[in-house]
C-alpha cells in the first residue's frame, strides 16, 4: 500500500563513499563478465592528446481467539556479485543521476558555445552537464551538495572511464543488454516506456546505450582491480555478525493483501461503501479471484503487481487502522477497513512470528556486505592514486571563454546558402518577485499529498509557494476536485487560461520556469 506508508523521501546522493561508510544493497545486478579475463589494469592513468576543439559529450480492539503462527522466513541474501558491490562503491545514485540525464535534453554537439567546467587529461567536462544534473536532484540533495561536489564526482568518473579505455576493456553488445535489462527493473519499466520517455524527452536510445557503456568499462575496471581482491573469511563472517545482529532480527508480520477503493469525484461515503461491499462480495471463498480483483478494482498501484500484499509489522510504517486492523484479524479472515486513502478490502494472508536468522542465513549477504565496505575504502584509494597521476584544470562557470564545436558539413553547406532558422520564441526574463510573477502569468500548481514530486516542487520553490495558486487534488479535496478532473501527473502546472493556457506536466526546475514564463528570482 505504498500511498499508506509513511516513509522518507527516497533520494540521489552524490558522494563517492569515505573511509568508514558502509554499503548495504538491496540485490545484485546481473552483469555477465567478459569470456577472457583482462591483464590486471596497471593504475597510472595515460594522458591523452588535446583534442583541437573539445565536443559535449479504531476501532477498539476486540478480543480474537489465538492466531495460527509460523516462523518468519529468513531474508533472501543476494548473491555475490562483485560487480553490483561496485556500482554502490562508485556511486549507484550517481549513476542514476546520469541514466536519468541521459533521458533530458543532450548538450547539442555542434555550433554552440559550450562553457568548460574542467579538462581531465585534456578530456573536457561543461557546465552544462554539471548544471543538468544538478537540477534533477531534490532539495534535500541540492541542500547538502553544490555543483562543485557534482564536478568533483564527474571528474573521478572521467579518471576511472579513461583508465579502462587505456587497459582496453570492452563491452559486448549481449553484456549491454543484459545490464539494460536489470537497469529496467530496478526502476521498474518496461523497453516501451523506456523508448516513450526517450523520445518524450528528445534524445535517443544510442545515446542511454553509450552511458550504460560506460558505466559497465568503469565497472569492469573496479572488479578486476579492487574487488577481485578482497576475501572474507570465517573470523570475518562471525565478528561481524556478533557486531551487528540486531540487524537481523525479524519482527512479527501480518501478511495482508488489499484492495483499495478511493474516492471517485463527489462520490459519498456511504457510496463508496456500497462499492467496498460489492467488491468484498466478489470474492471467492478460495480467494482464488483474489488477484484478478486487485487489477480490476484496486487504486493501489504500487501493490498491484504482487496482488495487492504488504508484510506489515507493528512499527507505525502504515496508517495506524490498517496496522491495527492487520494484526486484529485471524488468517483468511475478510474485512474493510477505511483509512484517509479511501476503503481497503483487507485478506489476512498469513501471520509470521517473530525470529532471528542465524549466520549460516545471513552468511552470503553479511560477505556482500564487508567486501562493500572494504572495497569502498580501496576504491578511495585507487581514484586518489588516479588523481596523482592525472591532469586536472578545474575552470570557473565564467573564468573560461566558451568553446565552439566545430560545424558539421550540412551545417556548413547550410550557412553557404544562408538558408533562415527560425529562432525557438522565449519569453525575456523579468527579475524580481519571483512567486509574484508567476501569480501574475495566471500559474497554477496541481498536486497530492502523497506524491513525493509535489512537496520536491513546493521545496524548489520556497517562499515563492506562498504567492502562487495551489489546488490540492487529494481525493478529500471535495470542491477541489472537479478542477482536478483532467490532471493526471502530480505535479502539474497550467499557466494562463483557456486555449493559449500552457501545461507543464511533472516537477519543473526555476530554470525551466523562468524559461517558459520569463519570470526570475
Amino acid at each position: 500500500m505504498a500511498d499508506d506508508k509513511h516513509q522518507d523521501e527516497d533520494y540521489i546522493e552524490i558522494n563517492i563513499p569515505q573511509e568508514g561508510e558502509p554499503l548495504i544493497p538491496d540485490e545484485p545486478l546481473e552483469v555477465k563478465e567478459p569470456e577472457e579475463k583482462k591483464q590486471k589494469p596497471k593504475k597510472k592513468a595515460t594522458k591523452k592528446k588535446t583534442p583541437k576543439k573539445p565536443v559535449t559529450p479504531k476501532k477498539k480492539k476486540k478480543a480474537k481467539k489465538p492466531k495460527p503462527k509460523k516462523k518468519a522466513p529468513a531474508k533472501e541474501a543476494p548473491s555475490s556479485n562483485w560487480l553490483w558491490a561496485l556500482l554502490l562503491v562508485i556511486g549507484l545514485l550517481i549513476i542514476a543521476a546520469v541514466i536519468y540525464l541521459s533521458l533530458q535534453q543532450t548538450p547539442t554537439e555542434t555550433g554552440e558555445e559550450q562553457r568548460v567546467a574542467a579538462l581531465v587529461n585534456n578530456q573536457p567536462i561543461y557546465w552544462d552537464e554539471v548544471e543538468q544534473i544538478y537540477d534533477t536532484l531534490p532539495p534535500t540533495v541540492q541542500a547538502q551538495a553544490d555543483e562543485e561536489v557534482i564536478l568533483e564526482q564527474l571528474i573521478e568518473q572521467e579518471l576511472l572511464l579513461q583508465e579502462a579505455e587505456e587497459q582496453g576493456y570492452k563491452v559486448t553488445d549481449e553484456e549491454l543488454d543484459d545490464y539494460t535489462a536489470s537497469l529496467l527493473d530496478m526502476f521498474g519499466m518496461t523497453e516501451a516506456q523506456l523508448e516513450n520517455s526517450l523520445a518524450l524527452q528528445g534524445t535517443t536510445r544510442e545515446a542511454f546505450d553509450e552511458n550504460n557503456k560506460k558505466q559497465l568499462l568503469v565497472s569492469k575496471l573496479i572488479n578486476d582491480t579492487v574487488y577481485s581482491e578482497i576475501i572474507v573469511t570465517d573470523e570475518d563472517l562471525e565478528a561481524a555478525y556478533n557486531e551487528s545482529g540486531e540487524l537481523y532480527e525479524v519482527p512479527e508480520q501480518a501478511i495482508i493483501r488489499h484492495i483499495l477503493l478511493a474516492p471517485e469525484g463527489n462520490e459519498t461515503a456511504e457510496a463508496l461503501e456500497a462499492r467496498a461491499a460489492d467488491v468484498k462480495g466478489m470474492i471467492a471463498d478460495d480467494f482464488n479471484n483474489f488477484c484478478t480483483l486487485v487489477t480490476n478494482y484496486s487504486d493501489d498501484g504500487g501493490s498491484i503487481a504482487t496482488c495487492g500484499e504488504y508484510a506489515v509489522a507493528q512499527n507505525g510504517q502504515y496508517v495506524e487502522a490498517f496496522e491495527e486492523a492487520a494484526f486484529d484479524m485471524d488468517v483468511n479472515e475478510t474485512a474493510i477497513v477505511e483509512t484517509q486513502f479511501g476503503q481497503h478490502i483487507m485478506w489476512k494472508v498469513d501471520h509470521w512470528e517473530a525470529t532471528t536468522q542465524t549466520l549460516n542465513e545471513v552468511r552470503d549477504e553479511l560477505e556482500a556486505v564487508i567486501v562493500q565496505e572494504r572495497g569502498a575504502l580501496e576504491v578511495r584509494r585507487y581514484i586518489d592514486e588516479l588523481r596523482d597521476d592525472a591532469t586536472i584544470e578545474k575552470y570557473p562557470k565564467e573564468g573560461l571563454p566558451p568553446v565552439t564545436a566545430p560545424l558539421t558539413a550540412e551545417e556548413e553547406e547550410a550557412q553557404e546558402e544562408e538558408v533562415q532558422v527560425e529562432v525557438e520564441d522565449t519569453k525575456p526574463v523579468r527579475e524580481g518577485n519571483f512567486g509574484k510573477c508567476l501569480a501574475e502569468q495566471g500559474a497554477v500548481l496541481y498536486g497530492v499529498s502523497w506524491a513525493p514530486d509535489v512537496d520536491d516542487q513546493k521545496g524548489l520553490l520556497g517562499g515563492a509557494f506562498d504567492e502562487i495558486t495551489y489546488v490540492d487534488c487529494d481525493p478529500t479535496g471535495g470542491e477541489a476536485s472537479a478542477a482536478c478532473n483532467d490532471i493526471t501527473v502530480y505535479p502539474t502546472w497550467i499557466i494562463g487560461e483557456g486555449d493559449d493556457a500552457l501545461v507543464l506536466q511533472g516537477k519543473q526546475t526555476i530554470n525551466a520556469l523562468t524559461r517558459e514564463t520569463g519570470c526570475a528570482p
